[in-house]
């Protein structure tokens, strides 16, 4: 079982760099950008949103839901002590990484690039603009407008954010998943089906309801679902590829309804991904890898707070004007921001491992 927990922590870094390229590899930050006359950035924002936009939360959260009912036994006593935990995993680093988030955005609109980097009017402070950014950031700190969101301040964070809410729940969604089974299932996967299609202003956990529910099911069945995944390593490969670069072409041409070949290739990569994993558990590649697991953590926690701002500072710095410069503005944007992460994280972990260790809630 050991193996088994070790390829999930593997797999969890891996798809680290997945979540970065959903994004770092888009067109948010350029201005006059065209189908017609950039076809390619285009091209090369949908192909990789076909890949791996939405689709490592997912297999976070299901991950999550299996491992948080391993073991069997469940008691009022195991859920408090399972609460005291995530307090110490979830809510104090979700708060930490808010608030600098906070910090940073405030440091942005005091400063003179606020302007030419255009992060918002200036400074707007309230107690309510303030406490928004730990919920649903509605942009209103910088004094502007930001469409429906679910995230707090550090975009991110919805994650932890919506998994902190699944752990509350959790002696509830226990119950409905032994007393009704997969009728629950079939109903929360209805629910995530129609929230993504829809996508109301109404707040509700689709993705962290219907997943995290999802591993539980296997866990509180006793079974494992990385051996049942592992049987279908070649054809979810050969599905995942197929329908990946279905959903990008449908993304490009804006063909109505495409977006279910998302939806579909999600519940498709679940199983790729964790068989994938547990193929590469059998080599050396997760004893190389392993010192890295948590510098993964880290960059996943801290990238929201500089992504915009170092695209930003790649298009000021290259100036993009063909196809292939805003895509290697994306690519370095991305490179570099693992690197500087990746840096921080190793200087913190040399000279104030403490203060790393409460960073990462461990």
């Amino acid at each position: 079982m050991t193996k088994r927990i070790e390829c999930l922590d593997f797999l969890k870094a891996l798809l680290v760099l997945a979540v970065l390229t959903e994004h770092y590899f888009g067109i948010t930050c350029f201005e006059d950008v065209s189908r017609e006359n950039n076809p390619y950035i285009f091209w090369f924002k949908f192909i990789s949103s076909g890949f791996f936009s939405g689709q490592s939360v997912p297999i976070y959260f299901f991950i999550s839901g299996y491992l948080f009912f391993l073991g069997g036994g469940f008691s009022l006593s195991k859920y408090i002590e399972k609460l005291r935990r995530r307090i110490k995993s979830l809510l104090i680093p979700y708060i930490i990484w808010n608030t600098l988030a906070i910090i940073v955005l405030i440091a942005v609109l005091l400063s003179p690039f606020v302007s030419m980097m255009k992060f918002g009017v200036g400074l707007n402070f309230s107690i309510p603009n303030l406490l928004s950014c730990y919920w649903v950031y509605d942009g209103a700190l910088a004094g502007v407008n930001i469409p429906a969101t679910t995230a707090p301040i550090n975009v991110p964070l919805w994650y932890i954010k919506e998994l902190m809410l699944m752990v509350v729940l959790s002696p509830v969604i226990r119950w409905l998943l032994l007393r009704l089974k997969l009728v629950f299932l079939l109903v929360t996967c209805a629910l995530w089906v129609w929230f993504s299609i829809k996508s109301p202003a109404l707040y509700f956990p689709r993705d962290g309801l219907f997943f995290f529910s999802l591993g539980a099911y296997f866990s509180l069945n006793g079974k494992d679902m990385v051996s049942i995944f592992s049987r279908w390593l070649k054809p979810s490969a050969i599905l995942y590829v197929t329908v990946s670069i279905l959903t990008g072409i449908a993304f490009f041409y804006e063909i109505e309804k495409g977006f279910c070949l998302k939806l579909f290739n999600t519940l498709v990569g679940i199983v790729f991904y964790i068989s994938f994993a547990e193929y590469i558990s059998h080599g050396n590649i997760i004893n190389a890898t392993r010192k890295y697991f948590g510098a993964a953590l880290f960059i996943y926690l801290s990238h929201g707070i500089i992504c915009s701002k170092m695209i930003k500072v790649m298009v000021l710095l290259i100036r993009p004007s063909e196809d292939i410069e805003y895509i290697m503005t994306d690519v370095m944007s991305y490179v570099i921001s693992i690197l500087l992460l990746y840096g921080i994280y190793r200087m913190l972990e040399k000279y104030a491992p403490k203060v790393l260790s409460l960073l990462l809630g461990r």
